[in-house]
């Protein structure tokens, strides 16, 4: 996927929980059609109070994003999500 795709103004991305896995976010953004995924200590350092209650209590979170927000997390990111390697 192309890394350099522009980004409108902030918009939402989703936060889920890595299938099988307590620590491990995967960040979504739909308008890119990205993903990634972030450990939950660098996903509680960048979230605010509201998305990590939502991510703990309903399993899914909504952050606002802009581009330099989303190059922070990919920064910051474990790995890109992969099916494939979503239980490795």
């Amino acid at each position: 996927m192309n890394q350099n795709i522009a980004l409108s103004a902030a918009h939402p991305v989703q936060c889920r929980w890595v299938p099988g896995t307590l620590d491990k976010v995967r960040v979504s953004d739909p308008e890119i059609h990205q993903d990634m995924i972030l450990e939950l200590r660098d996903f509680l350092e960048l979230a605010s109070r509201d998305a990590v209650n939502a991510l703990h209590m309903k399993g899914l979170a909504q952050l606002e994003c802009d581009q330099k927000q989303w190059s922070v997390l990919s920064a910051l990111a474990v790995s890109p999500w992969n099916d494939s390697s979503a239980y490795l």
